[in-house]
């Protein structure tokens, strides 16, 4: 799985494309969402706690850019929420034809995230999945340890 780290522009100052469709992200100011279409993004995911909002300026910026916003807050507490974390993956899955920027505040949870999707949804190691985590965001030893820890349990 390629990643390459895309030179931001204003407003963003993460982000790496991930394969051809994915885009991961720190959290986009408003004025970096302008930029989204010139890559063909058609979706934002946003995998931050509703804690951490509000998001709602996000979510009508993203609606008036005609691209659809969604939210998955997918690591909470210290903890995978699974059932966000499913409905992500099946997002994910279902939208293969599709550019989609996922972001949190940083890309960290970003890039665990998608080591466990690696896991689950292409059938890759453990260590092969955090490798590619590690090229696309994953920096923070704690979330590292927290795949770890969920892919032995569910995995």
């Amino acid at each position: 799985m390629d990643s390459q780290k895309i030179t931001t522009f204003d407003g963003l100052e993460t982000l790496y494309q991930v394969g051809g469709n994915l885009f991961f992200a720190s959290q986009p100011k408003l004025t970096a969402l302008s930029h989204l279409p010139e890559l063909g993004i058609q979706h934002v995911v946003n995998i931050r706690l509703n804690s951490e909002g509000p998001f709602e300026e996000q979510a009508q910026a993203c609606e008036k850019l005609n691209i659809n916003y969604h939210h998955y807050p997918v690591y909470e507490s210290g903890k995978w929420n699974i059932v966000h974390l499913h409905n992500l993956n099946e997002f994910i899955a279902n939208h293969k034809n599709n550019k989609i920027l996922i972001h949190c505040k940083s890309a960290n949870r970003v890039g665990a995230w998608y080591s466990l999707y690696l896991i689950q949804k292409q059938g890759k190691t453990l260590d092969q999945a955090l490798n590619v985590a590690k090229q696309c965001g994953l920096t923070k030893k704690e979330l590292e340890q927290s795949v770890r820890e969920f892919s032995e349990l569910y995995y």
